[in-house]
């Protein structure tokens, strides 16, 4: 498996130049001794990834790991004119029945299941799959955040079905609960999709350890007013912490193209933006604690990303960061935040889309880690509770 890419500046040959930062952390619960979340960045193939893993002791990292090696090792072998989003997602469901044999063989795996979003981008192209509630964020050369992904979620589907409010959501007891992973059935439904993008399109894949403290008008935020990728990764972290860092919490932000600089993406904000943009069901920022993980949690030692510390509350902004997050409160404070609503993917009835507007059907549940709707011992039948 490649090793993450975790340097600013490294870029792909092409016509679209690509660069990349990464960062995973276990987070500040004892619950959680160890990070089940596994992620995958390799720049040179332009393949991107994270797997939210769930299941106990090593379980979770386990299947999250098995998810990234496979996915890795499918596009280490693409050949010369290979489909992308056949081979993606080939490679998903590969993953799946792997995680699932090796649940069923061995009993302390039993219960491990993994979400996964997959990223890959050559020139102007971006092909994304995803199974679960782990999500991918679009921040467009104009400033505007779109949700390429629909969390696989008993709540998100209820919300995107109209059955329930996001507040109510926000609240309910099953907003924990996943529809659909990686390893809790033979087979599973992935979510694809094909879009084009411009130079200066950025993309934020992240578990819900991001999402669960940080709402989606934050993240828009934050891409806005950071050009820099490794202060961007630290401040996402930093929030984090800041909020209690409940869950594993891993980010990988890949930017296509030159990036653009906080005060022209400002500068195109103003000129561009609508108010009338659709509210997205932002869900996860208040969820709960969850047992999910990622890839790394005891192969730390493996690992490329920086150690950070257990702590970045003496992480001082850099004064072009200040001067640029003043100038953009002074010149939009009451505009800029009535349009933070950040566009999610409207149901429909196909898990595989090929378009440039954001949207991928929910389908019926499938099962996970922790529950199964046929051949798994838990109570939940077609959910999984993380």
């Amino acid at each position: 498996m490649s090793q993450p890419n975790n340097e600013l500046g490294d870029t792909q040959p092409g016509s679209s130049a690509l660069q990349s930062f990464a960062i995973t952390d276990r987070g500040l619960s004892e619950k959680r001794p160890l990070n089940e979340d596994s992620f995958l960045s390799d720049i040179e193939r332009g393949i991107f990834s994270v797997a939210d893993g769930v299941g106990g002791a090593e379980a979770g990292e386990v299947a999250s790991q098995t998810a990234i090696e496979v996915l890795d090792e499918a596009f280490r072998h693409r050949l010369d004119g290979a489909d992308v989003e056949d081979l993606m997602e080939l490679a998903i469901q590969r993953a799946n029945a792997s995680i699932h044999q090796m649940a069923q063989d061995h009993v302390k795996f039993s219960m491990m299941a993994t979400t996964i979003v997959a990223l890959h981008v050559q020139g102007n192209v971006a092909t994304i799959g995803h199974v679960g509630d782990s999500r991918l964020y679009r921040l467009t050369p104009a400033g505007q955040l779109l949700r390429e992904t629909a969390d696989h979620s008993v709540v998100e589907e209820e919300v995107r079905a109209g059955r329930m409010t996001p507040e109510q959501a926000a609240n309910h007891p099953s907003k924990n609960v996943i529809s659909r992973a990686l390893g809790a059935e033979n087979d599973v439904e992935v979510d694809m999709k094909v879009i084009e993008v411009d130079d200066g399109t950025e993309f934020l894949l992240c578990t819900d350890g991001i999402t669960r403290h940080i709402p989606d008008h934050e993240l828009r935020h934050l891409l806005l007013t950071h050009s820099d990728l490794p202060t961007l990764c630290l401040e996402l972290k930093r929030i984090c912490y800041e909020r209690g860092a409940e869950d594993n919490l891993t980010a990988v932000i890949v930017c296509v193209g030159p990036p653009l600089s906080a005060a022209d993406r400002v500068d195109d904000l103003e000129r561009t933006m609508s108010p009338e943009a659709l509210p997205a069901a932002s869900v996860a920022a208040a969820a709960a604690p969850a047992s999910q993980t990622m890839l790394g949690s005891s192969l730390d030692s493996l690992r490329t990303t920086p150690d950070f510390g257990n702590s970045l509350d003496d992480t001082e902004i850099p004064p072009a960061r200040a001067e640029t997050m003043a100038a953009l409160k002074s010149r939009n404070e009451n505009a800029i935040e009535s349009r933070l609503n950040v566009p999610g993917p409207p149901p429909t009835g196909s898990s595989r889309t090929s378009t440039a507007s954001p949207a991928t059907g929910s389908t019926a549940p499938a099962t996970r880690c922790g529950c199964a709707p046929t051949g798994c011992s838990s109570s939940s039948a077609g959910s999984t509770r993380r």
